[in-house]
């Protein structure tokens, strides 16, 4: 009977790390380490959050996410370039499609998002460089101009702002 509990315990056990995502994983990952940040606001938190916001199109935006999610590390970076580049290529799998890959410098900058028809339901946003990493992802039902309105007062987040408000105006490689 013990060995039977065991074994079904061990079932659950691994469906549920099958089951999570990619960057589930990842956050599971390095969330932990010394000195990497961490926060996750969903529900209430969220929309208490986005009610003390000034500007009224980044309330809105905030008021349409589900969850917010975040990992970030100053001075340092734990994570390997071969890391990011596992991370990326496996929510490839998780169905997230490139939006925006810039390398400014020693710094790269990778935007990804899921959609189901015309809405953005997920959204990654990777900044990996020597001395910093951060790693964001939001969940919702945003419209792509709804992304530059995302407002957060963490190093890196800025660069939501640089989208343009168009997904027309992106600039092709």
């Amino acid at each position: 009977m013990r060995h039977s509990f065991l074994i079904i315990i061990a079932i659950f056990a691994s469906s549920y790390t099958f089951a999570q995502t990619s960057v589930e994983r990842f956050f599971n990952q390095y969330a932990e380490l010394e000195n990497v940040n961490k926060f996750t606001l969903q529900g209430g938190l969220l929309q208490l959050f986005s009610s003390d916001l000034e500007d009224q199109d980044a309330q809105k935006t905030m008021r349409k996410l589900n969850k917010l999610s975040a990992i970030w590390v100053e001075d340092y970076n734990p994570v390997s370039h071969k890391a990011v580049k596992s991370l990326l290529r496996n929510l490839h799998k998780d169905r997230f499609e490139p939006l925006v890959m810039v390398k400014e410098g020693a710094t790269n900058v990778n935007f990804l998002v899921q959609e189901n028809g015309d809405r953005i339901t997920g959204v990654i946003l990777v900044v990996d460089a020597d001395d910093s990493f951060l790693l964001v992802h939001l969940t919702g039902s945003l419209k792509f101009e709804d992304l530059s309105n995302v407002d957060f007062d963490i190093e890196g987040m800025d660069h939501f702002k640089k989208l343009p408000k168009k997904r027309a105006h992106l600039k092709r490689a």
